[in-house]
């Protein structure tokens, strides 16, 4: 599980969590890494979608969610 205290590291430039069996979801408090600028989630176990609150991360440039059980709606900010 990814720990929603997370979001308290405003200035975070980069998360890299691939392949380590994490469960749950992608926490909304990640919408406060304003300076996250690559997240790196392939090939866990994380599931639910991604909100509107996604869209808030300006800096984010590389996304990698692969290999997860991510489903719903997109939010339009995302290029598939």
């Amino acid at each position: 599980t990814i720990p929603h205290q997370l979001g308290i590291f405003k200035k975070m430039k980069k998360f890299q969590m691939e392949d380590n069996q994490l469960t749950g979801q992608i926490p909304e408090t990640f919408a406060n890494l304003g300076k996250l600028e690559t997240l790196d989630l392939k090939n866990n176990k994380l599931g639910g979608s991604l909100g509107e609150w996604f869209c808030e991360m300006d800096d984010l440039e590389d996304v990698d969610i692969e290999g997860n059980d991510i489903g719903g709606t997109f939010p339009e900010c995302i290029d598939k």
